[in-house]
């Protein structure tokens, strides 16, 4: 008796190959991935979109923005597929209506609280205290009211018990980009922000790392969001998150990748 041999169905063989990234989905499924995401991490994903896109020929679109404006907008029905907010706060209300769950979100990276200055500044502060320093006439911080940027920056600088010491040196901008901006106009001396901001901001460098002990955990989460008519390269896409790829760019990014 001729024995034959047992293939695996060719979906099967499709999804598996999608996932390592070896083969391009067929066209019908080439659906694009769409991906709302806080704006430290949205650079770095479009990067990973790319690599992504070129090895399984479907689109990944990166929508950018403030997470607790991205998590209105979802929860308005916004067609997201994946959602990667700063920290844990933007999920919360849609959990509430399950539109993610805690099994199918994952911690993608962290970033880092610096202080910048404009590139080839002289004598930048070697030590947080120093801020405070006569030399230096304001810091810029986004607004504490509004940024999550501006929260982190507060917060570190009353735990370093600056925050009264600075007094009227701080300079409060309506966001981070504004915040920068005047440090690189040099109305301010130095700017506290994202490691992803400063990079991204031409004319400054990163002078100092504020403690990661002084403030909140800069998280940013990968969630997947139920939707109907979602792509079938949605689970895909997220395990290539964790992939070597993918952590290249979030450390070409300055950020800090949550996997090995």
């Amino acid at each position: 008796m001729t024995v034959k041999p047992v293939r695996p169905p060719v979906a099967f063989l499709v999804a598996l190959a999608s996932l390592a990234g070896a083969v391009p989905l067929p066209a019908d499924e080439a659906q694009p991935v769409e991906v709302y995401a806080a704006t430290g991490v949205a650079g770095a994903l479009e990067e990973i979109a790319a690599v992504f896109q070129k090895k399984t020929g479907t689109p990944v679109h990166v929508t950018s923005g403030g997470s607790l404006a991205l998590s209105r907008q979802i929860l308005q029905g916004a067609p997201a597929d994946i959602f990667v907010p700063e920290g844990p706060g933007a999920l919360v209300p849609l959990l509430r209506v399950s539109k993610v769950n805690e099994q199918s979100s994952h911690l993608l990276a962290t970033n880092t609280l610096v202080v910048a200055a404009r590139a080839g500044s002289a004598l930048p502060p070697a030590t947080p205290e120093e801020i405070a320093g006569e030399r230096f006439r304001q810091i810029s911080i986004a607004d504490p009211d509004a940024t999550t940027a501006g929260i982190h920056a507060k917060h570190s600088l009353m735990s370093l018990h600056l925050w009264e010491r600075l007094g009227t040196k701080i300079r409060i901008s309506p966001d981070v980009k504004k915040a920068l901006a005047s440090v690189e106009s040099g109305e301010a001396d130095l700017g506290i922000a994202y490691a992803t901001d400063v990079r991204t901001s031409e004319g400054l460098a990163v002078v100092l790392s504020l403690p990661e002990t002084s403030h909140g955990p800069i998280q940013y989460i990968a969630a997947f969001v139920a939707r109907p008519g979602a792509s079938r390269a949605v689970r895909p896409f997220l395990e290539f998150l964790r992939g070597p790829e993918a952590r290249k760019a979030l450390l070409d990014a300055s950020l800090t990748p949550a996997f090995p």
